[in-house]
């Protein structure tokens, strides 16, 4: 991996304050030695040597962010201005005895940064905690919790509490993580980025333990195709930014199922799971939460037996784990949520129920619909060959004086978009009679089409293959249309 000094640069810019009670926290600064450190108190980043070919009048100075671009950019270092003596402790390296604790991957500090707190009443909430005792990597936010185990290679007399912004920096190789007495040092093993970050107090943070357990009341299940609920979850929290509880995403585990609910944008389906013997248990939860908690953790799912009211955790086995928890949602019940979806499975239930007699289609007599007075409808008239139309249109245009000819084109694109129109009808009246799970490349497909319509039919409700067919040809033939 090519690391640029535009790279090192943009990693430290991060820290410096964009205002601050004092002004040399504002810059960055860069030692005799050439090494570029920023600092907010809290934080320092620091990166040896990267200006280390710079004459030496430019060095032991103060830079603001625009001139740092500008060298990363051109190689000219320029406008620097000299450090006051009264601001040198605040860019000066802590000298502690650091003792190694870990090593993470960037994909384990993103999880983790997914769940620290933004509330600045609990501090030690808006960092991640390294669990000595259990080898996690933990946070929580009062909401949720996310965890992922770390190899402890060296163990310090207390619990490591890290402030959460030292973890979000764009970190290119694994992270090395020691503790020392008042700080922690975070090494990128690729770049040499090395940020130092005063630990907070490890008393005020959540025992995760307690919550983590896994008894008797709980169970675990996996659920195949987890992944398809991402769209869905997404359409979710667009609701929620346009009216308040639009999203609220309802879950229900029954029988050998996972039932998900978003009545509020007309969502519903199933994902099948491996468990055959599960007590119906139902909640409502965040969907941006559940949206992070599938993303960070994956397919395998522990909940409670007895009621959903407890967390509900993602998780991997062996990997990271993704807790939430539920929220009140005062516009639906869960019977209103999953109304659809239980008269749908009456239905499939009853037409498994019949003989083979009952639904053999010799046994079925098709009659003809009949108007209000009893009469047979006539039988229609053929349709008519696209020239026959283009003559009829032309004719009636001359009529009219409006010299526009009418083209074989335009014949075909009323033709398509009247198509079109009869498969979303036909789409409305579908009666519907499985439970076959939508994919997310056929509602992909569907919302691409022009027909709005038929997209919201297709992401609302249960709706077999043959529906789901008719609303992408009917896509297709737009494309085709637009084509010609």
């Amino acid at each position: 991996m090519k690391i640029t000094i535009n790279t090192l640069v943009n990693q430290v810019k991060r820290v410096i304050s964009n205002k601050s009670s004092v002004p040399a926290l504002e810059k960055a600064y860069i030692n005799n030695n050439g090494d570029l450190i920023a600092s907010n108190i809290e934080i320092t980043a620091f990166i040896a040597g990267v200006f280390q070919d710079v004459a030496a009048e430019n060095l032991n100075k103060l830079y603001n962010k625009d001139a740092l671009t500008v060298y990363a950019k051109t190689g000219v270092l320029a406008g620097g201005v000299d450090l006051p003596e009264s601001a040198t402790a605040c860019f000066k390296i802590p000298e502690e005895d650091f003792t190694t604790i870990c090593t993470v991957t960037p994909e384990t500090l993103k999880g983790v940064n997914t769940c620290i707190s933004k509330n600045e009443s609990r501090p030690a909430l808006t960092g991640f905690n390294i669990n000595m005792n259990t080898g996690f990597i933990e946070s929580v936010d009062g909401f949720r919790a996310y965890r992922a185990p770390v190899d402890i290679v060296g163990r310090v007399n207390k619990s490591v509490v890290i402030p959460g912004f030292a973890g979000s920096f764009s970190y290119k190789g694994n992270i090395e993580i020691a503790a020392g007495e008042k700080y922690a040092r975070l090494t990128d093993t690729v770049t040499g980025l090395i940020v130092y970050a005063r630990l907070l107090n490890a008393a005020q943070f959540v025992n995760l333990d307690a919550i983590y357990e896994k008894n008797g009341n709980y169970k675990t299940v996996t659920i195949k195709g987890l992944e398809t609920l991402k769209p869905f979850l997404q359409a979710a929290i667009k609701a929620n930014r346009s009216e308040r509880g639009a999203g609220a995403t309802f879950l229900r585990f029954k029988d050998n199922r996972l039932d998900y609910s978003i009545p509020g944008i007309d969502i519903c389906g199933s994902l099948e799971t491996d468990a055959s013997d599960m007590e119906a248990a139902a909640a409502c939860y965040n969907p941006a939460f559940l949206l992070d908690a599938i993303t960070a953790a994956g397919e395998t799912v522990v909940y409670s037996l007895k009621n959903m009211n407890g967390p509900l955790t993602f998780g991997k086995v062996g990997g990271p784990e993704a807790l939430i928890l539920p929220i009140r949602e005062d516009s639906y019940t869960v019977n209103d949520a999953f109304k659809k979806i239980d008269i749908i499975g009456n239905k499939q239930q009853e037409t498994e129920t019949r003989t083979p007699e009952e639904t053999r289609p010799d046994n079925i007599t098709a009659t003809p619909a009949r108007d209000l007075n009893n009469n047979a409808p006539e039988t229609p008239a053929p349709a008519p060959t696209v020239s026959e139309v283009v003559n009829e249109l032309n004719e009636k245009q001359n009529k009219e004086n409006h010299f526009v000819n009418i083209t074989p084109e335009d014949v075909k694109r009323q033709q398509a978009i009247k198509a079109a129109q009869g498969y979303y009808k036909a789409l409305q009246g579908y009666k519907l009679t499985s439970l076959q799970e939508i994919t997310a490349t056929a509602i992909y497909k569907a919302n691409k089409a022009i027909l709005q319509p038929i997209a919201r039919q297709a992401g609302g409700l249960y709706i077999d293959i043959i529906a789901i067919t008719a609303a992408i040809t009917a896509a297709n033939d737009f494309y085709k249309l637009q084509e010609v």
